[in-house]
Formats: C-alpha cells, sequence, structure tokens
C-alpha cells in the first residue's frame, strides 16, 4: 500500500514549479554560463572543466561531453545560452489556483485521472 504524502499546498506548488523548471533545462544559467566559460579557460580540457565544476556546483551531476559540446555550439550560434522562448499557444495553464483544483480533487477522488480533473471531466 503507497502511503500518502502530506505537506502545504506551498510544498506541492513549490515542487511542481521546480520540476516543471527541471524539464526545461537541466542545469540553472549560472551552471550553463560557467560550462562556456570554462570551455574557453580551460582550452576545451574536459576533465578539468569537469574537474572544476563539480567543485563548484557539488549538488549538481556533472555533464556529459556531448551536452557541453551543444551548449558550446548553441553559444557560438546565437552568442547566448539562455533558453529561446517555446512558440505557440501552452498546452497547459499551471496557476497556482489549477494546481491546488487538481490536487484537492486527486485528494477527494485518487482514482480519477488528472487529465480528466483538469478538464472539468467526471
Amino acid at each position: 500500500m503507497i502511503e500518502p504524502v502530506y505537506g502545504t499546498m506551498d510544498d506541492f506548488v513549490t515542487s511542481t514549479q521546480a520540476l516543471a523548471m527541471d524539464l526545461r533545462s537541466k542545469y540553472s544559467l549560472e551552471e550553463r554560463i560557467y560550462l562556456v566559460s570554462a570551455y574557453y579557460r580551460y582550452d576545451a580540457d574536459y576533465n578539468t572543466i569537469f574537474t572544476d565544476f563539480e567543485v563548484k556546483f557539488p549538488n549538481t551531476s556533472v555533464p556529459r561531453r556531448e551536452t557541453v559540446y551543444r551548449l558550446i555550439k548553441k553559444f557560438e550560434k546565437h552568442g547566448s545560452v539562455v533558453d529561446a522562448p517555446r512558440s505557440g499557444h501552452p498546452r497547459t495553464a499551471a496557476t497556482n489556483e489549477n494546481m491546488m483544483y487538481v490536487a484537492q480533487s486527486y485528494v477527494e477522488n485518487p482514482a480519477q485521472s488528472t487529465v480528466r480533473v483538469s478538464n472539468g471531466s467526471s
């Protein structure tokens, strides 16, 4: 049996926002800037870059070489490592009110899918 997890709605909102940010880009802007500057500072010596990254950001996993390579290509092409804005209409409206509604609906009826709850279906 799965034990329920109790917490405040602020905890739920904070963890949901963190998850959404994590899905967009695994590394923070500060980490990405650091990786690009370290790449040029250490003359593309990945071992030194990764060792230095571990010291500077001990709670973050070390990126793969491919990740750094793509980040450098992005920087060279666009002159920035900031995420580009997403095009199109957002698929969801993740407001605090909507997240609270879905969370409360889940507590009242855990068998109902979150998609049906968010669409207002029964």
